[in-house]
């Protein structure tokens, strides 16, 4: 088994290096039930948000602007989401603006070169804040290996199975490379983003989408008249 599929079977909460000595002993606890959508933080100080069947843990960063957006909750353009429809909705918490307005945008992108730059800063941008989360949470489930030689799993019905960690260190270890590995990626991310960035700045996609609202204001303003 590669060490990728080891450590998504941990964050899965599968065990594939754990061996029951002496039986599994079960008990049972209470346990908080949460709604979808549903945020709280752990004892460690995480934020976490209930999914329907799972769980995800949220970056401080992305739940300050997910606040922010739903203060505003409306484009730049003028639109509403309150009115807008589900489409509208879904971009414009990924990307501040309606369908309309990011169509629009991305078509003058398109026009004038710079599209395959401002695509390619969203795709490294999303994969490194995707593996920024996974390693915190390698991170997290390294400190609870070296703590911890009694693991748990608890069940919806609030029972508990408890394993003790046999593979400890060898557990470790590769949590260890996992979270080199993923650290490299970063970095390598991050240099490409250093290569685009002299391509196609985020200082010049700032003022062009500011100069685009403005045009875009200035014709809906001057039709109204």
């Amino acid at each position: 088994m590669k060490n990728t599929e080891i450590i998504q079977k941990y964050l899965n909460n599968e065990r594939p290096y754990l061996i029951v000595q002496g039986g599994v002993r079960g008990k049972t606890v209470p346990i908080t039930k949460r709604e979808i959508g549903e945020e709280w933080e752990d004892s460690k100080g995480f934020i976490w948000q209930q999914k329907n069947g799972y769980k995800i843990r949220c970056t401080k960063m992305g739940k300050t602007i997910r606040e922010a957006r739903s203060l505003n909750n409306q484009c730049k353009c003028g639109q509403t989401m309150e009115w807008g429809d589900k489409l509208d909705k879904k971009f414009y918490n990924k990307t501040g603006k309606c369908v309309d307005c990011l169509l629009e945008f991305e078509t003058i992108l398109r026009v004038n070169g710079n599209f395959q730059y401002y695509e390619l800063k969203k795709l490294i941008r999303n994969q490194n804040a995707q593996l920024k989360e996974l390693k915190n949470d390698l991170i997290g489930y390294l400190e609870y290996l070296k703590t911890d030689k009694i693991l748990q799993f608890v069940h919806e019905t609030g029972h508990v199975d408890e394993w003790a960690n046999t593979e400890q260190k060898t557990m470790i270890k590769d949590c260890k490379k996992e979270i080199t590995k993923v650290s490299k990626q970063i970095k390598s991310n991050d240099i490409e983003l250093g290569k685009i960035e002299k391509l196609c700045s985020d200082s010049y996609l700032e003022e062009l989408e500011t100069k685009f609202f403005k045009d875009k204001m200035e014709i809906k303003n001057n039709s109204s008249l």
